[in-house]
């Protein structure tokens, strides 16, 4: 796990779609979809349903979504 599938995995919550998701991040959708294939396949669980034109996350999800928002503001910290 690095702090890219985190950002990611927030920026798709945020967006609610993973194609948004790319564009705020500035990369492509399958680097999007890439990366959170990655997490959810190193921590053993589904974290988002990928319905047509939409990406909502599951139980699991909202929990790693909320866990990821506080390790990332984290290192904001770390850095500032």
């Amino acid at each position: 796990m690095d702090l890219r599938q985190l950002r990611t995995l927030v920026a798709i919550a945020a967006a609610g779609t993973l194609s948004d998701a790319a564009v705020d991040l500035g990369v492509s959708q399958p680097a999007v979809t890439r990366t959170l294939a990655q997490l959810e396949s190193e921590l053993g669980v589904r974290l988002v349903h990928r319905l047509p034109r939409q990406a909502v996350p599951t139980t699991a999800g909202t929990r790693v979504i909320a866990s990821a928002r506080r390790i990332l503001a984290e290192v904001e910290n770390l850095r500032a």
